[in-house]
């Protein structure tokens, strides 16, 4: 699967896993919601359950760029290799993947409490607990 495709088959994937839960999926239940982010992390990811098990959200992105090269047939950087700047991969994978969680959510909210959550679990609790909806102009 190319770039191209594995970034559409993520939309497709995520864009179903938004669908699954109608226009508010922050008015379901805690554990409902908790449920609904993983299985929007797998679907971005473009995981299944046979993949990992893992809540830790930096190795769901390790994961996730392992088969992402597999399927590419390439050696991509290694997830926990930094860069210049001392960023992994797999952390820039998770960092991108909070913001678009919270902008296909239409919510925003604290960075700070976004940056310590390191688990699905822990990611959702505090979308739960803290998101605001974005004002339109």
């Amino acid at each position: 699967m190319t770039a191209e495709e594995r970034v559409a088959e993520a939309n497709r994937q995520t864009q179903l896993c938004l669908d699954s839960v109608g226009k508010a999926p922050l008015q379901l239940e805690r554990e409902a919601f908790q449920a609904f982010v993983r299985r929007y992390i797998f679907a971005r990811f473009l995981l299944n359950s046979g993949d990992t098990q893992s809540e830790d959200l930096r190795e769901l992105a390790q994961a996730s760029i392992h088969k992402a090269s597999l399927d590419a047939g390439t050696s991509a950087r290694q997830p926990d290799t930094p860069d210049c700047q001392n960023s992994t991969a797999a952390d820039s994978k998770r960092i991108l993947l909070q913001i678009r969680l919270l902008k296909d959510l239409g919510v925003e909210t604290s960075p700070r409490l976004l940056a310590k959550a390191k688990t699905v679990t822990e990611l959702a609790d505090v979308i739960f607990d803290n998101a605001t909806a974005i004002q339109k102009p």
